[in-house]
C-alpha cells in the first residue's frame, strides 16, 4: 500500500508536473527519515525495559513505551462497563493508608464511581475522597480493549492490567509490590 506521499510522487508524474513530484520526493524522504526515527527509539526502549526489568531498578520512561488512551469522563460513562460493580476506598482526607482496616470500601456501579466527576476532570463538591485502586481490567473489557501490550514488554509475561483513579488528590504511603510494575500516568 501506497504512503500519501508516494501516492502523490505517483499522480504528480502522471500529470508530468515536476514541481509537484519534487515536493512528493522531499515528503517521501521525511517519511522515511520519521519511520528510522521511530525504529531507532523503540529500539532504544526496548534497551531501557530490558536493562530495568533485569537489573530490577526502577526507570522512568518518559515517553514512547505505551500509547496513553485518550479517554473521556463522558466516553467512560457511556462505555459497556459503566454498570459493572467496582470496589472504591472512600477517605475524607484523600491519604489511602494501604490497609483495608484504615479506610472504608464501598460498592458501586463504574458510572456512579464516574458521576464524581464533571466532564472536565475536575471533581463535585464532596466532603469524601474516592479512589478506585488496583480494579482489574478484566473486569472493564471495554477499558481493556483499550490498553496494548507494549512491544517492548512481549513475551515479558505480562499477568495483570489493572486501574488506579482518584477522583481528587490522593496519596498513598512508600510500599513494595511482590509483582513488577509498570505505572503508565493517563491523566494527572
Amino acid at each position: 500500500m501506497a504512503t500519501p506521499a508516494q501516492a502523490q510522487l505517483a499522480a504528480a508524474l502522471a500529470a508530468a508536473d515536476p514541481a509537484a513530484a519534487a515536493v512528493a520526493r522531499a515528503n517521501i524522504e521525511k517519511e522515511e527519515l520519521a519511520a528510522r526515527l521511530a525504529m531507532e527509539e523503540r529500539s532504544t526502549i526496548k534497551i531501557l525495559v530490558d536493562r530495568a526489568i533485569d537489573s530490577r531498578c526502577p526507570a522512568k520512561i518518559a515517553r514512547g513505551l505505551v500509547e496513553r488512551p485518550r479517554w473521556t469522563v463522558a466516553q467512560l460513562r457511556d462505555s459497556a462497563d459503566a454498570d459493572v460493580s467496582v470496589d472504591v476506598s472512600v477517605s475524607e482526607d484523600g491519604y489511602l493508608r494501604g490497609t483495608a482496616e484504615e479506610h472504608e470500601t464501598i460498592s458501586m456501579p463504574f458510572r456512579t464511581f464516574l458521576a464524581q466527576l464533571t466532564d472536565d476532570w475536575r471533581r463535585l463538591p464532596s466532603a469524601l475522597r474516592y479512589h478506585l485502586a488496583q480494579t482489574s481490567l478484566e473486569q472493564l473489557p471495554t477499558l481493556r480493549a483499550d490498553i496494548k501490550v507494549p512491544p517492548a514488554l512481549r513475551g515479558r509475561g505480562v499477568r495483570h492490567v489493572n486501574l488506579w483513579l482518584a477522583i481528587g488528590a490522593h496519596t498513598s504511603g512508600l510500599h513494595y509490590d511482590c509483582f513488577d510494575n509498570l505505572l503508565v500516568v493517563v491523566r494527572g
